[in-house]
């Protein structure tokens, strides 16, 4: 498996701006690997990272995470 990002995001204006970010990137010095520290979910208001939500989700491996996440993001609608 790869490195992934989900991101959810809204068109605010003319720019889009990011409500929710999934990420694995275990090589990156501010990358996370989600086989170590479990998924988690980086959320943001005006552009910036104000909390993150690592004990709302079970274990998933790396192959099924972007799916998981995509899913996620749209059963909660995420913003």
């Amino acid at each position: 498996m790869t490195d992934f990002v989900v991101t959810y995001e809204y068109k605010l204006h003319a720019s889009w701006e990011t409500v929710a970010r999934f990420d694995h990137d275990p090589q990156s010095p501010y990358g996370h690997d989600i086989e170590e520290e479990g998924l988690h979910m980086d959320l943001y208001k005006q552009g910036q990272k104000y909390r993150i939500v690592r004990s709302k989700f079970p274990y998933v491996p790396v192959n099924h995470a972007p799916r998981y996440c995509i899913e996620y993001s749209k059963q909660n609608a995420l913003g």
